[in-house]
């Protein structure tokens, strides 16, 4: 496989913000200190601001000393797709309508505008033209930094695990079929054993059908449901259209619009770009507020993350109860390692969001039973993608022998680098007979068949999709 020269996107970055959904209160993102919505960019949100910092508490258990780890991440930060590269190349002639409105139409609000560091920063802001679509969706500098620091972390608190010195009977490393998860993968061993250790690290390279790492490209019932989330157009019943269409939706694109000092209201697709282009811009930079992220209040980006959130509830999480099962694979995969003592003591395998989704929900974390629309703001739910599917968003599973203990397996699950608390379990450490009591359907399952199946719930949506589509068409006619 050809790898690519990892970019290191060089834009100029500032600030500059919009109203609330609620009113028209002043904002200033350029002086505001906490900037805490950055905490919620959903899956574009960086990877340094959503992990945990570990503590010795999390992982140090009295009497206990940690044996094994399986480890699942997604990709660091990457460049967007050749699309939104396209799109986010033209926000230069948006900023000089941004500023034209300000400084020579006049059209901006009497209240809940640009304050003028927003404004002067937005002004300076230039698209780096190096980025090009022929880059579209490679690893960035700060995306092999993710995965290095990652790996740096876990070696320094699971050093019997995490060996500074490569045994090729300890370590056993794969990535998909991509530039990103393959440069992930080198930023992470690069971590453990020093540069230039891709050149004699053993990995697995995937071959044929990768059901381990991607099983949803091979799972034609999840393929067609997934059309009507990625495009609700095509399913007008689903929760993530009509949230799409929701009155707070057409608030926020009208509140930033007036904001920028337009006396129109932009297309969503045009405030979507905008929103993208902070999203990427801050996890590029992470100690650089991006001028884009000045367009959206606090309250803007929470209607965002949910629009985002429902989207990914149905598309990889406990919307859809094909979606539990579609990692079967690598849970049984996960399982078999923990319960086995012999070698390899380390597994680590490189993926992408939607598996990481998916996998969080096979686990049970982050559970609602719902998610609707009409639920917004939800302050109290558990799935936000923001916290779980960040940028190198990642689960571990450790386990622990505890000689002393009745039960001498234990296990600790981490997300993103902080301990899970699952039912069952004591402060996130867990009994091995409840780890295969709460997921035995997958240790001894036929997971070729399995995997794409998700029982009545999953058919009866699906139908329900089909229905919407017809009469889509028929109302055309």
């Amino acid at each position: 496989m050809m790898r690519r020269k990892m970019l290191m996107p060089t834009v100029i970055l500032v600030i500059f913000l919009a109203r609330d959904v609620i009113g028209l209160d002043e904002y200033c993102y350029a002086t505001d200190v906490d900037k805490l919505q950055t905490l919620r960019y959903g899956t574009k949100t960086a990877y340094v601001v959503a992990k945990g910092v570990m503590e010795p508490k999390d992982y140090q258990v009295p009497n206990c000393s940690p044996t094994k780890m399986w480890h699942m991440s997604r990709h660091g930060t990457r460049l967007p797709t050749k699309n939104n590269i396209l799109k986010m190349s033209q926000l230069g002639d948006v900023r000089d309508e941004i500023v034209a409105n300000y400084k020579v139409r006049r059209s901006q609000p009497t209240s809940g505008g640009l304050c003028l560091d927003d404004l002067n920063q937005l002004q300076t802001w230039k698209w780096n033209n190096s980025i090009t679509p022929d880059h579209a969706e490679d690893l960035t500098f700060q995306g092999y930094e993710d995965l290095f620091y990652m790996a740096k972390n876990y070696q320094r608190i699971f050093p019997n695990i995490y060996p500074s010195t490569y045994n090729e009977q300890d370590f056993l490393f794969r990535y998909t079929n991509t530039d990103r998860t393959y440069d992930s993968y080198v930023g992470y061993i690069n971590g453990l054993f020093g540069k230039g250790s891709e050149n004699y690290v053993k990995d697995q390279k995937p071959i044929g059908n990768d059901t381990l790492l991607k099983p949803y490209n091979y799972c034609p019932l999840w393929i067609e449901y997934n059309k009507g989330i990625d495009n609700p157009k095509n399913n007008t019943d689903s929760e993530s259209y009509k949230f799409e269409h929701s009155q707070w939706m057409k608030n926020m694109i009208e509140e930033v619009s007036e904001r920028l000092g337009f006396k129109y209201t932009l297309e969503a697709e045009l405030v979507n770009t905008m929103y993208d282009m902070c999203r990427f811009e801050q996890a590029w930079y992470v100690s650089q507020p991006s001028v884009w992220c000045a367009a959206f209040t606090p309250e803007h980006i929470k209607v965002l993350e949910y629009n985002e959130d429902i989207k990914y509830y149905y598309k990889a999480g406990y919307g859809n109860p094909l979606n539990q099962n579609q990692p079967c694979h690598a849970m049984k995969d996960m399982l078999k390692f923990l319960e086995n003592e012999q070698s390899p003591k380390a597994v680590a395998y490189f993926t992408h969001s939607v598996m990481i989704q998916m996998f969080v929900s096979s686990l049970g974390i982050n559970k609602d039973s719902s998610m609707k629309a009409n639920d917004y703001p939800n302050t109290n739910r558990n799935w936000r993608i923001s916290k779980s599917g960040p940028f190198a968003a990642n689960i571990a599973a450790v386990s622990y022998t505890c000689p002393n203990e009745v039960e001498q397996k234990k296990v600790i699950f981490f997300l993103n680098q902080k301990p899970v608390e699952l039912e069952g379990c004591k402060v996130g450490l867990c009994d091995w007979s409840v780890v295969t009591k709460k997921y035995g359907k997958y240790q001894n399952a036929d997971c070729d068949k399995l995997y794409c199946s998700g029982g009545s719930g999953i058919i009866f949506s699906y139908f329900l999709m089909v229905i919407s589509i017809l009469t889509l068409l028929f109302n055309r006619v």
